[in-house]
């Protein structure tokens, strides 16, 4: 094994148009976050992106999601359980140096949640993340236009003291067509979000009952 990882952490997987392979795993046994790239097809090196190599904290990196535009340029949104935040990391050079910034304060985030945030990147500088803000019990959408230094948030669907939101998955076709599938606990059901230039388009549901397995939006959705 590369790692090993607790049972709160999730390991999140890119490809890129190369045979080169990325990966990132949470909450390895040491509090951190670490990501691992396949330099060859032989090799592979794994480096920690944020937290301290130790026995105790930060605590970083549960439920990591992780977007690659391409073999450089590649993005990862994790949990900082310590500070109950929706953090982002960023690296320009293969996963050489990252930079890490705060994209939200979601409130205490448990297993029953997980994954809670999904990323995709439509090129090196729009980005949207997709996340259960568990404060309040909603589903949000993130966004940036310039790589992850600054983001906006909205809210998507749920309202306070709700439950709406869980193992949710994001795919964006374009800078303006988003879809999102995400589990609503308050109503057992399994729903579908679009946002494109017609507006949001939330809680449609398309199913029910408590999902057994990740819930996923393919990247190649139509675009209207």
């Amino acid at each position: 094994a590369i790692f090993n990882i607790t049972t709160e952490g999730k390991i999140s997987i890119a490809t890129t148009t190369s045979t080169y392979t990325l990966a990132v795993g949470g909450n390895v046994n040491l509090y951190d976050m670490m990501y691992v790239g396949q330099l060859t097809a032989a090799y592979w090196d794994s480096l920690i992106v944020d937290g301290t190599d130790g026995s105790s904290g930060p605590n970083v990196g549960l439920y990591t999601s992780i977007a690659a535009v391409d073999a450089n340029t590649i993005f990862i949104s994790y949990y900082d359980s310590d500070n109950d935040a929706l953090l982002f990391a960023s690296s320009i050079n293969g996963g050489s140096s990252w930079a890490t910034t705060t994209v939200d304060y979601v409130g205490t985030i448990g297993v029953s949640t997980n994954p809670f945030a999904s990323i995709a990147a439509v090129d090196a500088n729009t980005l949207f993340i997709s996340y259960y803000n568990s404060a309040v019990g909603d589903l949000r959408l993130a966004t940036s236009t310039d790589g992850g230094a600054s983001w906006t948030t909205t809210t998507v669907d749920g309202a306070d003291g709700s439950a709406v939101g869980y193992y949710n998955s994001i795919a964006a076709v374009n800078a303006s067509t988003q879809y999102i599938s995400y589990y609503d606990g308050t109503n057992d059901a399994l729903r579908f979000a679009k946002y494109n230039s017609q507006g949001l388009i939330a809680g449609v549901s398309i199913g029910t009952g408590n999902p057994s397995t990740i819930l996923t939006v393919q990247q190649d959705s139509p675009t209207d």
